[in-house]
């Protein structure tokens, strides 16, 4: 996932070796999970998902599409994970040189076959079925169910558990370390790292950032990034800097901040709102704005400067 991560557990009842051990199986689940699932690495589960038209999936790949088709229609198509031949058309890399994106041997016949409502899965046979051509790109959702799967599994014998990959999280119980019932997480600024920025207080819940100030490059003379239009097929161009979402779940943070951020600052703020989900925006001058809901989960002093 080319980001560094962090499990934090505090208990009165488990020995420090044991909780060692719990955070060394939780590591183990998210290395197991990105040799499986990753993009850039050829011959695994979703290389080869990639590279048929029919395939018996595994549970993880079934859930995580199964619950990409019904982001794709509540966000009317704009979470849309068939988007890798066009990331590709667009020249992505990310954390090494010319890393694997899939062995596409026609790059527009793969970004014409990008319909992602022609995904059809069968979740009691553990099957789906799609057009050969058609390239999936996870990127949008993996990240979120492999914390939510992490800190659940945790979560059965630990009350206070955070998971964080990348800034994305999910937070249950609190930081017992500064003896708060909450996590207190900070939301950064994608360009000022002295602007003041909400304190966020979580407990049972989650938070993700989408953002497009960091994975960048330039093809072509035109600087591109990692969040693809699925309206243009090109690298979304949006009055948003960042978005930070708090939901219940990470995969749901995770999926709705990134379709927030490709909607634009005024059609995304829509959004939040009509979906009930705190949503924090950086607008590409740097302005801060949240909507209504984001304000019961702010701590300590705050102020728009």
């Amino acid at each position: 996932m080319n980001t560094e991560a962090l499990i934090r557990l505090f208990s009165d009842g488990y020995p420090l070796d044991e909780m060692r051990m719990d955070i060394d199986k939780g590591f183990a689940m998210l290395q197991d999970f990105e040799r499986r699932f990753s993009r850039f690495v050829e011959g695994n589960e979703l290389w080869r998902f990639n590279h048929s038209s029919v395939a018996v999936l595994s549970y993880d790949l079934c859930v995580m599409l199964t619950c990409a088709k019904r982001y794709y229609a509540l966000t009317d198509g704009i979470f849309d994970p068939s988007i890798l031949g066009a990331l590709r058309h667009e020249g992505y890399r990310v954390g090494r040189q010319d890393g694997y994106l899939g062995d596409v041997s026609d790059i527009e016949d793969s970004m014409s076959s990008s319909d992602f409502s022609r995904l059809v899965v069968d979740e009691t046979l553990l099957q789906a079925e799609k057009p050969e051509r058609m390239m999936i790109d996870l990127g949008g959702i993996a990240k979120g169910y492999i914390i939510d799967k992490v800190a659940d599994s945790l979560a059965a014998k630990y009350e206070n558990v955070l998971v964080d990959i990348g800034g994305d999280m999910r937070a249950l119980g609190g930081d017992r370390g500064q003896d708060v019932a909450y996590w207190p997480i900070s939301i950064e600024h994608p360009i000022d790292d002295m602007r003041k920025m909400p304190l966020l207080a979580l407990s049972e819940m989650a938070v993700a950032t989408s953002g497009i100030n960091r994975r960048y490059w330039f093809n072509e003379g035109k600087r591109k990034h990692h969040l693809i239009d699925p309206r243009t097929r090109k690298s979304v161009e949006t009055d948003a800097l960042s978005v930070t979402v708090i939901a219940k779940k990470a995969s749901e943070a995770d999926v709705w901040a990134k379709t927030f951020l490709i909607s634009g600052i005024e059609a995304g703020m829509r959004w939040s709102e009509r979906v009930g989900l705190p949503a924090v925006f950086v607008a590409s001058d740097g302005s801060v704005l949240m909507n209504r809901y984001v304000h019961g989960y702010i701590v300590g002093e705050y102020r728009k400067s």
